[in-house]
Order: C-alpha cells, then structure tokens, then sequence
C-alpha cells in the first residue's frame, strides 16, 4: 500500500500532539515520574511509544514509496515539496495544538 505524502505531514503533525500534550503537563506540574509508577501512567507511556511507532512506520512507508517511483513521477512530486518546510509546519501544528493541554492544565486555580 502506498501511501499520499499528507498522511506523513499528518503522522508527525498527530505524533508531536500526542506526545507533547500528553507530556508536558506532568512535567509542568512535577509528576512525570508518578507516571512511571502508576498503571495508568504507564499505560498512557505505552502509547505514547506505540504513536512513536507509528510515525516511524509511516516514514519509513513514505521512503519506500518514494524508492519504488519512477523518475518522472519523482520529478512530478517534487515540484511542491519542500521537506525543510514540511517537517517545521508538522512539529510546530503538533507542538501548537498540543498547548492546549498544556494551557488548560497551567491555568487550573
């Protein structure tokens, strides 16, 4: 299965979400090491691996994809691409989005 170049932007873009909305709270609130101790803090641990794994499988679909094209087609998808930018708009979506977590948990009294 190929996949379309958005739905890496959008891996990476959902990864750092994930990550950083579900980490930096407790880190801010100086309990990050309660979720090691903690069922549910290392269930929530887990998944943040099993994110990580799944925005590296999707990048590593997307280098396939792009090994298995041709030259004109890799000539025709690069007309638009801008990796530099790609990467910077998916980590700061996801970080940005993620903040309001971080926001919700900062501004509790």
């Amino acid at each position: 299965m190929r996949l379309p170049r958005h739905v890496a932007g959008d891996g990476h873009r959902n990864g750092h979400c994930a990550v950083v909305g579900t980490l930096v709270p407790p880190i801010y609130g100086g309990k990050f090491l309660d979720l090691a101790h903690t069922t549910s803090g290392q269930v929530t641990l887990l998944g943040i691996a099993v994110c990580l794994a799944g925005i590296a499988f999707v990048g590593k679909a997307g280098t396939s994809k792009e090994k298995e094209m041709s030259a004109e087609q890799k000539q025709a998808s690069i007309k638009e691409f801008n990796l530099k930018k790609g990467v910077l708009v998916a980590i700061f979506s996801g970080v940005m989005s993620a903040c309001f977590s971080f926001g919700l948990t900062a501004g509790d009294p």
